[in-house]
């Protein structure tokens, strides 16, 4: 275990996190402050940087959530702001770990919120992810079944509709191709980001 109260920024032994303020790690505006204060603590912080992250740990939530046998068809802001968090902060840490170095647990294991907790509304970054990507499974199905209809009817041979928005592969062929692949290394390599893994198809 790697409480990360005990870590020190590198090149700085003995200084460890002091923290300034309390933290409610089910607040949302107190959990981020008490995280960013931690990343600051251990250089190398940027704004810019943490905006990145926080996008792509968005990201991962939204396809984790899609990817379920039964995708939820909205979550409360308050779960999936923590499931980002979660994900951002061993993504903040990744690059030392992959060098072999220790690195901080995540501070509140024993804290979980709802999904269904809607006292401060549904997330609206979830609900926007998920009707952009059904829209677009949806125009694929729709694609996939006209060239089909096309084949069947003696109008030649079926092709594949060309990527859409000139995308060389959009979310849609992702996923597509995902259901087809197996399951753990999906799994895994959505929880490491690793896009160019999950819309690889291992039977090819």
């Amino acid at each position: 275990m790697s409480n990360y109260l005990d870590f020190c920024p590198p090149g700085k032994p003995g200084i460890k996190f002091q923290p300034q303020l309390e933290v409610d790690p089910t607040n949302l505006a107190s959990r981020r402050a008490h995280m960013e204060a931690f990343f600051k603590h251990m250089g190398g912080f940027s704004k810019e940087k943490l905006t990145a992250k926080r996008k792509h740990a968005e990201r991962i939530v939204c396809v984790k959530l899609l990817k379920r046998t039964a995708p939820p068809a909205r979550v409360g802001v308050r779960h999936f702001e923590l499931y980002v968090d979660w994900i951002l902060w061993f993504d903040w840490f990744k690059e030392s770990k992959d060098r072999g170095e220790a690195v901080p647990d995540w501070p509140w294991k024993g804290t979980q919120l709802s999904a269904e907790d809607m006292s401060e509304g549904a997330s609206p970054i979830y609900a926007e992810f998920k009707k952009g990507k059904e829209a677009e499974l949806r125009q694929l199905r729709e694609d996939q079944a006209a060239a089909e209809a096309a084949a069947a009817k003696g109008k030649g041979k079926a092709r594949a509709a060309p990527p859409r928005d000139g995308a060389a592969s959009s979310w849609s062929e992702e996923f597509a191709r995902a259901q087809h692949a197996d399951a753990a290394a999906v799994q895994a390599a959505v929880d490491a980001g690793n896009w160019a893994a999950v819309r690889k198809d291992p039977g090819n």
